[in-house]
């Protein structure tokens, strides 16, 4: 059986994708920010495997089995470089695919979980948003309270809601974009101190 190269891509990529999901979450971020290249990891795995077959290998045991780890990193590592440089791009060949939704989703999510532990905006603001979900699960537990009267729900809600709102904004100034107009009735309008 003989595939065309764009049967033989397809293969390729649904090959790699299955590596990129296995793969461990730190060594995907370890691929990431290593400046060694997939050429290079595949260059030194041909010469090791090269010298084990003419002999020149004073380990041909260990040179083999780092030839083969060598060679199935640098594949790794070309994904990543590609999911660095294109997450959007690969998110959106990987949503085109043929490949089943639960697939799908399990792709995309692991490109964003590389793509967010090495974007420093995020791991900036991971505190923030880490402190958001903790205020958001307290004010559910104080909606759900029906102990509670709806005064008594306000009074202990109105603090967490403004603590959420700073963070929002802490948030917010960490990607460079202006502090939200405040809603309506809500006091005069805040001045950027710029």
């Amino acid at each position: 059986m003989s595939l065309n190269p764009v049967e033989a891509g397809k293969l390729l990529f649904a090959k790699g994708m299955n590596s990129f999901t296995a793969a461990p979450r730190e060594g995907l971020n370890d691929l990431y920010k290593s400046d060694v290249s997939s050429e290079e990891m595949a260059k030194k795995s041909e010469e090791l495997a090269k010298d084990v077959d003419e002999g020149k290998s004073e380990n041909p045991e260990a040179d083999v089995v780092t030839a083969f780890m060598l060679n199935k990193t640098s594949q790794l590592k070309a994904i990543v470089d590609e999911v660095k440089e294109n997450p959007k791009d690969i998110i959106k060949s990987v949503d085109e695919s043929t490949l089943e939704p639960k697939v799908k989703e399990l792709i995309t999510d692991k490109i964003n979980e590389v793509v967010a532990d090495n974007d420093p905006k995020i791991q900036e603001t991971k505190e923030f948003t880490d402190d958001i979900a903790l205020l958001d699960d307290a004010l559910d537990k104080i909606r759900k309270n029906k102990a509670w009267d709806d005064v008594r729900k306000e009074v202990e809600s109105e603090p967490l809601k403004r603590k959420r709102e700073e963070l929002r904004d802490k948030i917010l100034k960490v990607y460079g974009k202006a502090e939200p107009e405040p809603k309506e009735g809500k006091g005069e309008r805040r001045k950027n101190h710029h």
